[in-house]
């Protein structure tokens, strides 16, 4: 963790199953709880073949306790994929864009979670005004 005010890293010890190690994923925050979300953890930046586990999809840290989580999406579910971006949205929601599934297969989809009760739905945007597929965005 980073005290912002010293300009100094310490590492912090948690609890629970670690997520994998990952890149290309995006890290979210609201209140007392980080998300880890999507990513690929494998040479080829393929999230087609992320371990197949509830992990490759999102971890959750509680920043007050300190123990990971991996909570399961409920409704229409964004993962697997990489490369992707991610913004907070409102007081409990994440919105998700983009991003790569494999080889050239590239998303312009969106989607939204809702992070209390895991509820994820396709945001049914204009098809015509959508920006091209796209990752690393």
């Amino acid at each position: 963790m980073l005290d912002y005010q010293n300009l100094e890293w310490t590492r912090k010890d948690t609890s629970g199953i670690q997520p994998r190690p990952r890149y290309r994923h995006t890290c979210e925050v609201i209140g007392n709880r980080l998300w880890i979300l999507g990513g690929s953890d494998n040479g080829d930046d393929d999230a087609s073949r992320a371990s197949k586990n509830v992990m490759a999809g999102i971890s959750e840290l509680n920043l007050d306790t300190l123990v990971w989580t991996h909570p399961v999406i409920q409704g229409a579910n964004p993962f697997p994929r990489s490369s992707h971006t991610s913004v907070v949205v409102g007081t409990n929601s994440i919105a998700i864009f983009g991003g790569r599934y494999s080889g050239q297969v590239y998303y312009n989809d969106i989607f939204l979670i809702n992070m209390e009760t895991y509820t994820s739905v396709l945001v049914n945007a204009v098809t015509t005004m959508l920006p091209t597929p796209i990752s690393n965005a």
